[in-house]
């Protein structure tokens, strides 16, 4: 059965000084089947990245189910400048 299926990122803000992490998340929304593991995120040249942890959310709305699962990691900056977060793949 096929299900829409979205993803989307987000950062917790957009400049952080060295001292800082940015939060980032990525959330996937689906129907009944979501099975997403964790994406490995390559590299990022200018931030050290660690894996945080994952939440899942579950609602049924008369009958309507639906699901959502956020992945959650912290960049700490190694540089200053401007840095840009490359595209991440996420499977289901």
């Amino acid at each position: 059965m096929a299900q829409n299926v979205s993803v989307e990122a987000s950062v917790s803000a957009n400049k952080v000084s060295l001292k800082e992490a940015v939060q980032l998340t990525l959330t996937v929304r689906g129907g009944k089947d979501l099975r997403t593991e964790a994406p490995q995120l390559h590299k990022i040249d200018g931030f050290d990245v660690r894996y945080a942890g994952p939440s899942t959310r579950i609602s049924v709305v008369n009958g309507n189910y639906s699901s959502e699962r956020s992945f959650v990691y912290n960049l700490f900056p190694t540089k200053t400048g401007r840095i840009q977060i490359p595209a991440v793949t996420v499977q289901n």
